[in-house]
């Protein structure tokens, strides 16, 4: 059209036509993706695993279809445009989750230029597993195990420190009750002479030679003793192995049981072995 020396282009409208995902052509519905027509949709959602889906659109101008030249790009995952000529169609697959636009622009053959485009937004929601609920929960994983893996390590230097004041403690006292059996056997020593040359020696009556002979035997019990737990301090720190032997059951009973003879008479008890 001519108007006061000006020349006036009409306007090429371009609508999508159709949106295939999967393979498959989509009809908009309640349970589908889209929920109203492609041409009248403006974004789609899409799960992580409908990461495959195509695009076709059309000019609407009969006289110049044979003529229109389009590219088209979908932005956040094309670098640049893409020319695909008089063909109307493009299809993507393995696309990873995100927020893209789809893009369309077609040539003017009148005006030797771009046309205004026209853009559908898609979203592809990432999976579970990598979605912000998932990361929210991994987060909560990771300082439950660091507070635990804390909570554990605390307890272990905890019981590690008592197992070191124990040993510490069970060192001073066996060292305590080693000195003190040292100390013990001077005097026990002492009394084994004494009641020895007591028995054999002087002119004592039956029952006071049976007293010295329970003294001595008391006595030399005493310093068994007293040497069992000094062997036993040297075998805790190794210094010293143990040798097993046979021996009589029946005289090492009886020599234990004859040191409680006299109380059993004094406590009016029938003690027999």
């Amino acid at each position: 059209k001519a108007m006061t020396g000006e020349i006036i282009h009409d306007c090429i409208d371009l609508v999508f036509t159709g949106f295939q995902l999967l393979g498959r052509e989509i009809a908009p519905g309640a349970q589908s993706v889209l929920q109203a027509s492609v041409t009248e949709t403006k974004s789609i959602v899409l799960k992580h695993h409908q990461n495959s889906f195509g695009f076709s659109w059309a000019g609407l101008d009969y006289k110049m279809q044979d003529k229109l030249q389009y590219e088209c790009r979908l932005e956040g995952y094309d670098d640049d445009w893409f020319f695909s000529g008089e063909r109307n169609e493009m299809a993507y697959t393995k696309v990873p989750p995100g927020r893209y636009a789809f893009t369309v622009r077609f040539s003017n053959p009148e005006l030797n230029e771009w046309n205004s485009p026209r853009t559908l937004e898609i979203t592809i929601q990432p999976p579970f597993w990598k979605s912000t609920p998932a990361l929210f929960i991994y987060l909560v994983l990771v300082l439950a195990l660091v507070e635990t893996a804390r909570r554990i390590l605390t307890t272990m230097i905890t019981l590690r420190n008592k197992v070191l004041v124990e040993k510490a403690l069970t060192k001073a006292k066996l060292d305590f009750f080693t000195h003190i059996s040292h100390e013990l056997r001077t005097p026990l020593t002492l009394i084994l002479g004494p009641a020895a040359a007591l028995k054999d020696a002087e002119n004592l009556s039956a029952k006071g030679k049976e007293h010295a002979s329970l003294i001595e035997q008391n006595a030399r019990r005493l310093l068994r003793l007293v040497n069992q737990l000094l062997d036993f301090r040297k075998i805790q720190a190794q210094k010293m192995t143990l040798n097993r032997k046979e021996t009589e059951i029946l005289p090492f009973v009886q020599s234990v049981c004859r040191t409680f003879d006299e109380l059993a008479r004094e406590k009016q008890i029938r003690f027999t072995v």
